[in-house]
């Protein structure tokens, strides 16, 4: 018998060490950027990055954050990595969002993204 997508994706999530955005502001340095996954409506993933996650975050669930969130609202927050600056930054969103889907939800299981 064969999984769902939203079964796997909830799998994961479940195994995954979800950060709370509470978590994840406080294990941030002021204008420290992160990058940041989080699970969407429709079990969609969408990668960002931010120096202010807490503000970042109430603009996402707002329908402000993106043209992604607005149309695919967040749901959790399920991983937030610190990176040294923007450039890092800019090039790991970009690894990840050169993933494929099955490898991201394999790398949240690990704890294990570029």
């Amino acid at each position: 018998m064969t999984r769902t997508m939203t079964a796997l994706v909830t799998e994961v999530v479940m195994e995954a060490a979800v950060v709370t955005e509470q978590e994840a502001e406080v294990a941030q340095p002021r204008g420290q950027w992160v990058v940041y996954l989080l699970l969407c409506d429709g079990d969609r993933l969408y990668t960002g990055i931010t120096n202010q996650l807490g503000a970042r975050m109430s603009a996402h669930r707002e329908g402000r954050g993106a043209a992604f969130t607005k149309a695919f609202k967040p749901k959790v927050l399920v991983h937030a990595q610190p990176v040294a600056d923007r450039s890092a930054a800019l090039r790991l969103e970009a690894a990840i969002k050169k993933l494929p889907r099955e490898k991201k939800l394999a790398a949240l299981r690990e704890s294990a993204l570029p």
